[in-house]
């Protein structure tokens, strides 16, 4: 299977590397398997070799934005937003810039610099079309800054290209929540709990909702 073949991959690197340790064409290869693996530590260490060498405007810009990368998903925002700023000083095409703007705009969403936030996820729209992931991270975006319609707008265009997407339903159910329109944040977090029925924050919400809304026997069937 394809995990198979990319351990095979990393054993036949790992002899060739150690042969030819300074090649910054094997390190990249290297980090690009590591990345593919999500082993992001690993992936790390070998980007980073690379940092000082004299790379291709094209290739520095593919290398930051993949060190930005692991850097959000190891939740190290400060330094992916470090990252995502250098990228940016150079020119790129247009589907590098859209992925580098979408991950700056996570990096800034995660360390709750909103306004910067906002500015490179919307300026991502510009180049990205069909991503589910960029309409869920705007649409968490405006329900924190109150900007509840524009998080329900983010909310649906995500669903639109993927109806399986959990994290969206919740932010639904947390927006329409706010709203007090409780049977439609009731309908979302529904939604959450058919994928995942051991959410039990989920159900507690719902629950009191129920209360709320005076239907006592479905707030007892989701305590339970």
């Amino acid at each position: 299977d394809k995990l198979n073949l990319l351990q095979d991959a990393i054993v036949q690197y790992e002899k060739y590397i150690s042969k030819n340790r300074e090649d910054p064409d094997v390190i990249m290869e290297m980090g690009n398997i590591y990345f593919k693996k999500e082993n992001y530590t690993q992936a790390l260490e070998y980007f980073s070799r690379l940092i000082n060498e004299n790379l291709s405007t094209e290739d520095r810009v593919e290398l930051l934005a993949k060190i930005g990368i692991i850097y959000n998903r190891l939740e190290m925002y400060a330094e992916a937003i470090k990252t995502f700023d250098q990228a940016e000083r150079y020119t790129m095409v247009d589907n590098m810039k859209g992925l580098i703007l979408k991950e700056y705009g996570l990096a800034n969403l995660r360390k709750f610099n909103f306004r910067l936030a906002q500015q490179k996820l919307e300026g991502a729209l510009k180049y990205i079309k069909n991503d589910d992931v960029l309409y869920t991270y705007l649409s968490e975006l405006y329900t924190n800054i109150r900007d509840l319609e524009k998080g329900i707008i983010s909310a649906r265009n995500a669903l639109k290209i993927n109806r399986n997407n959990i994290a969206v339903y919740n932010l639904l159910g947390k927006i329409f929540q706010v709203k007090g329109d409780l049977r439609e944040s009731i309908k979302n977090y529904l939604k959450v709990i058919e994928y995942n029925p051991d959410d039990d924050v989920i159900r507690g919400s719902i629950a009191n909702m129920y209360l709320i809304l005076k239907q006592p026997d479905e707030a007892i069937a989701h305590y339970d």
